[in-house]
């Protein structure tokens, strides 16, 4: 994955950058990972993933793409949206981002919801969803964050979010 095309797009990526492990979880196993955590942590917050990525072929290929004509399936719509205000947008990579790129339309997409005011990152497995959600949580609903969280740090690569 291209992190300074992220950068200068101005979107942030939580998660350690450096690690390296070609074993590492796949993407859907992170996903379902930080989803558990979060409903079992903080299920105040409506929260929805996304299956919209999937790779087809045949007529499940004929399918997507009448999918997409309907406009059920958004290209590029990131894997977790969060309900708050604003809203938290994360597009989940792979812990180590060398094993993965940004699909075509994904950068589209979070350049549009950051230009509404969403908080719109990529995070680099569940550690750094986490990340992002913990950092959300304390700037836009303070008093709810919980003491003795099992959120785990995790480097924060950094471009400043929008003045709101």
């Amino acid at each position: 994955m291209n992190l300074q095309q992220l950068r200068n797009a101005g979107i942030q990526v939580y998660g350690d950058t450096g690690y390296r492990n070609a074993t590492c979880p796949k993407e859907d196993a992170e996903l379902i990972t930080f989803m558990n955590w979060l409903d079992r942590e903080y299920p105040q917050f409506p929260a929805l993933h996304v299956k919209n990525e999937k790779k087809r072929r045949g007529k499940d290929f004929a399918e997507l793409a009448a999918e997409r004509k309907k406009r059920s399936i958004v290209k590029g719509w990131s894997d977790v949206t969060i309900v708050g205000f604003p809203t938290l947008i994360i597009e989940m990579k792979r812990s180590d981002h060398t094993l993965c790129a940004l699909e075509d339309g994904q950068l589209p997409f979070l350049q549009k919801a950051a230009e509404v005011d969403c908080w719109a990152v990529v995070a680099l497995g569940y550690v750094g969803a986490q990340a992002a959600f913990m950092d959300w949580l304390k700037e836009n609903y303070p008093n709810m964050v919980k003491r003795g969280c099992n959120h785990k740090e995790a480097e924060v690569i950094s471009i400043t979010h929008k003045p709101r």
